[in-house]
């Protein structure tokens, strides 16, 4: 995969994408460069990771199915991620 592919398909500039894999010392010179399949599947975990931890974690509680037949159980307690 060709950087400028990789780059477009994260919504970023060639020559960001290519300053963030030289800081993982993955060697890239030009947007024309070639990825190997790993090296892309790498910049783009790092890159949508950063993009998802701008995400709120909210808690949210629930009541559980079996509330009325199980007094003693406490809430079930359920994580769901948003973007603000």
């Amino acid at each position: 995969m060709k950087v400028s592919e990789l780059a477009k398909e994260l919504g970023m500039t060639s020559k960001s994408l290519i300053e963030k894999a030289a800081s993982m010392n993955i060697d890239v010179k030009a947007a024309n460069s070639t990825l190997t399949d790993i090296d892309a599947t790498t910049l783009r975990n790092i890159i949508n990771a950063k993009k998802n931890k701008d995400a709120e974690t909210k808690i949210v509680r629930v009541a559980s199915k079996k509330a009325d037949q199980d007094q003693n159980a406490g809430p079930k307690v359920t994580l769901k991620a948003s973007k603000m």
